[in-house]
């Protein structure tokens, strides 16, 4: 049997009130040019039931199962190893695909063989009027000086993002793992089409629960700054982004002096 053209890479942690959703989100898309690879990272609730129950119904669906909760950064890293489509998309498991989507993806892949990443639109950016016209290029040097930023839907190929796998020390952050993907894939081709609808309001998402762990400790941000700093400082100085090497700079001081006083 052929590797499928898309790869869909699902982490999850005790979600299995929403992973049924989003899994049949993907199962009534209109193209079986694909697969869906879903990471259960260490879930104590009835998330494997779900996926079991689900991979009955279905052969496109893989799983991989953890004992031990380590983190999104690292089930979405084992999801990356495990996919076998030429591109891959990520989508979270409180998260579903628009009705179409996958046609949409493949139909632009193949339309465009060349292009190694493309950039949709999301639910909750469906109206930003910042946005430039669908087919238009990206850079990397726009995401480096932030002309470029926000959330959208990527989907890469896959040998790219094998290359630059997510930093499992750091739970999310996944954009300090990202600016290497476009250094690496740029241009990007912008498609003005929403391919996933999001939601943003559980209260353990994992923006909150990243906030919990820098009150608990600062030198989570210093760590961070320091990181962004060894990659791509000399990349800033290229391109005369002093300003923001100079600001990340007194912020991997700052929460230096922050994390030392608070030992």
């Amino acid at each position: 049997m052929d590797n499928p053209l898309l790869s869909i890479i699902t982490p999850t942690y005790n979600r299995a009130s929403v992973l049924e959703r989003c899994i049949k989100s993907v199962l009534i898309q209109r193209s079986d040019d694909y697969e869906h690879v879903i990471i259960d990272d260490g879930s104590t609730d009835d998330t494997a039931t779900v996926i079991n129950e689900y991979k009955e119904v279905s052969n496109k669906i893989v799983s991989v199962n953890y004992k031990d909760n380590r983190g999104v950064n690292y089930a979405r890293n084992r999801g990356i190893e495990n996919a076998t489509g030429t591109f891959l998309l990520f989508l979270d498991s409180d998260d579903r695909l628009k009705e179409g989507a996958l046609k949409i993806a493949i139909d632009k892949i193949r339309e465009n063989p060349n292009v190694s990443h493309f950039v949709f639109k999301v639910s909750d950016r469906s109206s930003d009027s910042t946005l430039p016209a669908s087919g238009t290029f990206f850079t990397y040097r726009q995401w480096l000086e932030r002309k470029i930023s926000g959330d959208f839907t990527h989907v890469v190929k896959t040998s790219v993002m094998k290359k630059y796998k997510f930093f499992e020390e750091f739970s999310g952050y996944e954009s300090l793992n990202m600016l290497r993907v476009y250094r690496e894939t740029s241009p990007q081709l912008f498609v003005d089409q929403v391919v996933c609808d999001r939601t943003r309001n559980n209260q353990d998402s994992l923006s909150s629960r990243i906030q919990v762990e820098i009150n608990k400790d600062k030198k989570i941000l210093y760590k961070y700054h320091l990181k962004y700093l060894k990659l791509y400082a000399k990349d800033l100085f290229k391109h005369k982004q002093y300003k923001c090497l100079f600001k990340n700079l007194l912020k991997c001081m700052y929460y230096l002096l922050i994390s030392k006083k608070g030992t």
